[in-house]
């Protein structure tokens, strides 16, 4: 009879050793994950605040390229089609087209259009003539290689 007793003593012996070990390892388990957690929500917090400071930034940001770029380039030139606009002649629609371009400016604009007059030449050979294109960009828009269609 003493030894099922042993055998059974070992028995729940082992059983508790065996319960405390799972026990142990679950608790283990469990604040390595709590701490991880705990480091993942630090890191995510970080990120959010991190995150709303860039976005700050990139507003202000924003607005001072805003204001910059309205300093330098002072008021801005709508294109024909932005202004939905029909030229009326071949010489309104080279003069928007070179303005759109950026190829002269609005005051050269100017000069051509009185000199038109003076000249008896069209846009496109009065501004030739006073040196504002070059003989190749002017060659091209007469080829329609860069007049927009109608």
């Amino acid at each position: 009879m003493t030894v099922p007793l042993i055998i059974l003593g070992v028995l729940v012996v082992v059983t508790l050793f065996s319960f405390r070990s799972i026990s142990l390892n679950k608790i283990n388990t469990l604040s390595d994950l709590t701490r991880d957690k705990q480091a993942v929500k630090t890191q995510y917090d970080y990120l959010v605040r991190r995150k709303a400071d860039l976005e700050a930034e990139l507003a202000e940001k924003e607005k001072l390229l805003t204001a910059l770029v309205s300093s330098q380039q002072g008021p801005r030139i709508k294109t024909a089609s932005e202004m939905r606009i029909d030229e009326d002649s071949e010489d309104e629609r080279v003069s928007n087209l070179l303005l759109s371009m950026g190829k002269i400016s609005l005051e050269e604009n100017e000069k051509i259009k009185k000199k038109m007059d003076v000249l008896k030449m069209d846009f496109l050979t009065t501004s030739l003539a006073l040196g504002f294109i070059d003989s190749e960009l002017s060659q091209k828009i007469k080829k329609d290689q860069i007049r927009p269609k109608r």
